[in-house]
C-alpha cells in the first residue's frame, strides 16, 4: 500500500509540475585550455577557523572570465598528502565562492588547497591550481610547516656530467635563448639553490681552463645573477662560487660550434630581439631566412622572416597586441625546427589598475568603515575582499596577478612573486627578466599539446553528472536498452531528466543543478523489446542502481619542497585564545559527557548535536573528524572514508555502527562517502569508542539517526536516492554595531566579502564594522575585468 501511494504521489508530481524532458545531447564546445585562481581571505590560520576562498575560472589565453566548465573541485589536501576535505562548487560565468571549516583538532603543517576542473586534467597537473595553507596549533608549540625534504632530481648536464642526488648548494646556467655558441657574446643567467631548492645569496668567478678570470657575477638573496660570457673553442668553463662562506666548483656546458643565439627584451611598446651567430654559422646561412615567432598563452600573436646577412641581426615586435604578461619569442630555421627560445614580460603602464580608498585613514573599535573601490578606466570588473587584523596575520606572497601572469606560467617553486609586482620596488623588471631566464628557460624541451595531437580523456562538466546502472530484480543479469528517467524536485532549472542505458547497463545522466541533499527518484522502463525479466516494451522494469557522485578524483602528487617561512604563530594563537574564551557568535563550548561503564580501556565519549552546531558544521564527516585527535576525511575506499593519523602505520580505518531510533540499523550507507557527507542534523547523537593497542590508538563511532534519514529506498523499478550536489557556500559572520555593545568581537578577518561587482564607472562600495582589537587592518582586493586584465591592490587603516 505504502509503494502504491508513492508512485501515485510521484505521477501526480509529474502532472502538477512543468519540466523540460531532457535526452542526453552533446554539446560541442572549442578547443580552450583553462586557469582558475582561488583569493583566501588568508594564508594562515589556526584550528576551528575558517577558509573563505573565491574561485576565478578564466580562459588560460587571454585571463578572460570563462564559461564552458561548470564544475569546480577544491581540496584541502593534509601534510600526509590526504583530502581531508573536499567541495564541488558550481561556477557561473567562471566565478564562485566557498569555504572550509578546519576542525579543533585539526594537526598542524602545511596544507596545500587545490583546485581544478575536470577538463583541466586532460594537460596533466599543468593548469592545476595549488597554494600552501598554513595551520598553527592552539595545543603546545606551533609546528609551521613539514621538514623539507632533499631534492631528488637529476642534475643537468649544464650544471654537471653526473647523474646525483644534491648534497649541499647548486648553482645553474642558463645561456640566453638556450645556447652559448663559440665566439659570440651573450647573456649567462646564474640560479644558486641551496640543498633544498631555496635561493641563496652567491658570488661567483668564471674561469677559463687557461687560468683566466673571463667574469665575476653576483646573486641576490632569492639566488638570481648573470655574467655576460663570449666563449672561445680552445677553452672550457667552470665556476667558483662562495655560498655562506663556503667555496664551490661548477662546471658550464660546453658551447656549441655554430648555430645562432637570441637575445630579447621589452621596452614598451616594442619587444627587441638580437640574433646573433659566428662566422661559421653566417656563411652555412648567410642570406637564408629565419621565422621569429611571438606568443601568448599559446597563441600566436606575431610572425615574420628574418633575413640573415649579418652577425647580429636585430628584430622589433610591436606589443601593442600582446596582452600584459608573458611572452614567448621562438626562433625557427627553414623547416620550423626550433633554434632558440625565450620568455620576456610584456609591460602595458596604461593597463587597468585598481585603487583601494578608505573614508577615514583611522576608525574606532566597532565603528563602521566604508571603502571604495575604483578602477582606472570604466570597467566591467569582478572582485573580491578580504579584510585582516595585520598585527597577527601575515602579508600574503601571491595575487591574482602574480599568479595568472607570472606563476601558471613559469614552472617551480617562484619566491616572494609578490615582488615582481610591487611598484615601490625599483629593479622589479631586472629579477622578473633574471625569474623567466632562469626558470623559464628553455633548451629544445617542448610539449606539443596542439589540436591535431590532443587526445582528450575528460569532458568538460557543465552540470552535474549521475551515474549508475540496471540489472535484473530476481537475478544479476545486465540490463540495456532501459530508459531511465530521473527526477529532482529541488534541482535548480530543469527537474527531469531521461537518458538510455548502454549495452552493459550503465547510464549517465548530465545536466542536473542542484544544492546540498536532496531526494532524487529514479525509474526505469523497456525501450523497445523484452525487457530484461521478460517485460514487454514500455513496462517499468530493472532494478536502478545509483552511483555517488564525483568518484574520479584526481591523485595527490607528492611535494618536496615546502614553505618554511617563519610566521608570527604566537600572535595568532593568541588571538585565537581570546575568541574561544569570548566568542562574539554567542555559542559556548558544548562539554563533553563521559559514561564510565562498559568500556575496555578509555571510556566512551557522548556528544549530543546542538543546533548551533547544526549549523556550524557542513557534514557528519566534518564533525567527526573534530571529535577524534589526529583524523582525517579520506575519499571512499573498501573501508570507508575516514582513517586515523596515529604515529604508526598503516593508519586504521573508523569502524561506524549505527541505530535509527526506532532501533532499525543504518543501511548501506554506513560506509559511503555519501553517509559521511550528509547534513548534521540528521544525527541526534554521537558515541566516540576507543582503546589503545600496539600500534595506536583505535577508534569507532556509533551514532543515533532519526528514523530513515540515510536509506536508499530500491523498488525494484523505482529507486529514491539521497544525492549530494554543488556544495551551498556559507555567508561570512558580519556584525553591525548599530548600537553600542560591549560583547567582546576577536576577529582574526575583519571581514570576507567574495562578490564584488563595478558599476558602469567601474566602482563599487563595501562597507562593515571593525572589531575590538586595535592596531593595523589589512585590506586586500583581488579580482578580474571582463576583458580579462587581473587586478590586485592592498591598503590600510589605523583601529584606536
Amino acid at each position: 500500500m505504502k509503494q502504491t501511494a508513492k508512485r501515485l504521489f510521484f505521477c501526480l508530481m509529474l502532472l502538477l509540475c512543468t519540466f523540460v524532458l531532457r535526452a542526453q545531447t552533446t554539446t560541442i564546445i572549442p578547443f580552450f585550455y583553462e586557469k582558475v585562481y582561488l583569493h583566501t581571505d588568508r594564508d594562515v590560520y589556526t584550528q576551528g577557523e575558517d577558509i573563505w576562498f573565491k574561485s576565478y575560472l578564466v580562459n588560460a589565453q587571454n585571463n578572460k572570465p570563462i564559461n564552458y566548465s561548470h564544475n569546480l573541485y577544491v581540496e584541502l589536501i593534509s601534510p600526509g598528502l590526504q583530502i581531508s576535505q573536499r567541495h564541488v562548487l558550481r561556477v557561473d560565468d567562471g566565478l564562485g565562492n566557498g569555504d572550509f571549516k578546519l576542525p579543533d583538532t585539526l594537526s598542524a603543517g602545511t596544507y596545500r588547497l587545490r583546485a581544478y576542473t575536470n577538463w583541466m586534467r586532460n594537460f596533466g597537473d599543468t593548469f592545476v591550481f595549488e597554494k600552501n595553507i598554513t595551520v598553527v596549533n592552539t595545543k603546545g608549540k606551533p609546528v609551521l610547516a613539514l621538514r623539507p625534504v632533499r631534492r631528488k632530481k637529476k642534475v643537468d648536464a649544464i650544471i654537471a656530467k653526473k647523474d646525483t642526488i644534491p648534497a649541499g648548494p647548486t648553482v645553474q646556467f642558463f645561456p640566453e635563448g638556450g645556447s652559448l655558441v663559440n665566439d659570440v657574446l651573450s647573456v649567462v643567467a646564474v640560479k644558486a639553490e641551496d640543498e633544498f631548492g631555496r635561493g641563496v645569496a652567491a658570488t661567483g668567478t668564471v674561469l677559463a681552463t687557461s687560468g683566466r678570470a673571463v667574469a665575476k657575477f653576483t646573486c641576490d638573496s632569492l639566488g638570481f645573477g648573470q655574467f655576460t660570457l663570449e666563449p672561445d673553442e680552445t677553452q672550457m668553463y667552470h665556476a667558483e662560487v662562495t655560498i655562506n662562506g663556503e667555496l664551490h666548483k661548477f662546471e658550464l656546458r660546453k658551447a656549441r660550434q655554430k648555430g645562432f643565439t637570441m637575445g630579447v627584451g621589452a621596452t614598451s611598446p616594442v619587444i627587441f630581439a638580437e640574433i646573433a651567430c659566428n662566422g661559421f654559422s653566417l656563411s652555412e646561412s648567410g642570406g637564408n631566412y629565419l621565422v621569429i615567432v611571438g606568443r601568448h598563452g599559446n597563441k600566436v600573436i606575431y610572425k615574420e622572416r628574418v633575413r640573415i646577412q649579418s652577425k647580429n641581426n636585430f628584430v622589433q615586435i610591436p606589443d601593442v597586441n600582446f596582452p600584459e604578461g608573458i611572452a614567448c619569442v621562438t626562433l625557427y630555421d627553414e623547416y620550423a625546427k626550433p633554434l632558440c627560445e625565450r620568455l620576456v614580460y610584456v609591460h602595458h603602464p596604461n593597463c587597468t589598475k585598481l585603487k583601494i580608498i578608505t573614508d577615514s585613514t583611522a576608525y574606532h573599535s566597532k565603528t563602521k568603515v566604508t571603502i571604495k573601490l575604483k578602477l582606472s578606466d570604466s570597467t566591467f570588473t569582478h572582485l573580491s575582499l578580504a579584510a585582516v587584523d595585520a598585527g597577527v596575520v601575515p602579508v600574503q606572497q601571491e595575487d591574482i596577478l602574480s599568479y595568472l601572469e607570472l606563476k601558471s606560467e613559469v614552472k617551480g617553486n617562484i619566491e616572494h612573486p609578490e615582488r615582481y609586482f610591487d611598484t615601490t620596488n625599483v629593479n622589479r623588471y631586472k629579477q622578473l627578466d633574471l625569474l623567466l631566464m632562469t626558470q623559464g628557460w628553455r633548451d629544445f624541451i617542448w610539449k606539443d599539446i596542439e589540436d591535431t595531437k590532443f587526445k582528450q580523456a575528460y569532458d568538460v562538466e557543465q552540470a552535474l553528472a549521475i551515474t549508475g546502472r540496471v540489472r535484473g530484480v530476481w537475478l544479476n543479469k545486465k540490463a540495456p536498452n532501459m530508459n531511465i528517467t530521473i527526477f529532482a524536485p529541488k534541482a535548480t532549472g530543469d527537474k527531469l531528466f531521461t537518458t538510455i542505458s548502454d549495452s552493459t547497463g550503465h547510464f549517465k545522466i548530465d545536466g542536473a543543478i542542484f544544492y546540498g541533499y536532496q531526494y532524487i527518484n529514479f525509474t526505469s522502463r523497456k525501450s523497445n523489446g523484452i525487457g530484461v525479466d521478460g517485460e514487454s516494451k514500455g513496462k517499468t522494469g530493472g532494478w536502478v542502481i545509483v552511483d555517488s557522485l564525483f568518484l574520479d578524483r584526481l591523485p595527490v602528487r607528492q611535494v618536496s619542497v615546502l614553505d618554511t617561512t617563519s610566521l608570527p604563530a604566537d600572535s595568532l594563537l593568541e588571538r585565537d585564545r581570546l575568541k574561544k574564551k569570548f566568542s562574539f557568535s554567542g555559542v559556548n563550548e558544548l562539554k563533553t559527557v563521559q559514561i564510565k561503564s562498559n568500556s575496555e580501556i578509555f571510556p566512551p565519549e557522548v556528544h549530543a548535536i546542538t543546533a548551533v552546531e547544526q549549523k556550524e558544521y557542513s557534514c557528519i564527516g566534518q564533525y567527526v573528524i573534530g571529535l577524534i585527535p589526529g583524523a582525517h576525511w579520506e575519499m571512499p575506499t573498501d573501508n570507508g572514508p575516514i582513517f586515523i593519523a596515529t604515529g604508526h602505520l598503516p593508519p586504521r580505518a573508523v569502524a561506524v555502527s549505527g541505530n535509527y531510533t526506532d532501533h532499525s540499523k543504518i543501511g548501506s550507507y554506513g560506509g559511503d562517502d555519501a553517509f559521511w557527507g550528509q547534513p548534521v542534523d540528521r544525527v541526534l547523537k554521537i558515541t566516540i569508542n576507543s582503546h589503545e593497542t600496539i600500534t595506536g590508538r583505535v577508534y569507532s563511532v556509533k551514532m543515533i539517526l532519526r528514523p530513515g534519514s540515510l536509506e536508499i529506498k530500491d523498488i525494484f523499478d523505482n529507486t529514491m536516492a539521497d544525492m549530494v550536489g554543488y556544495t551551498q557556500a556559507r555567508v561570512f559572520y558580519a556584525p553591525k554595531y548599530e548600537a553600542p555593545s560591549d560583547k567582546p568581537d576577536y576577529r582574526t578577518t575583519i571581514h570576507w566579502e567574495p562578490n564584488i561587482t563595478t558599476d558602469a564607472k567601474g566602482e563599487a562600495t563595501v562597507s562593515f564594522y571593525n572589531a575590538d582589537q586595535k592596531g593595523k587592518v589589512r585590506v586586500i582586493v583581488q579580482g578580474v575585468t571582463d576583458k580579462g586584465v587581473p587586478v590586485a591592490a592592498v591598503a590600510g587603516y589605523v583601529v584606536k
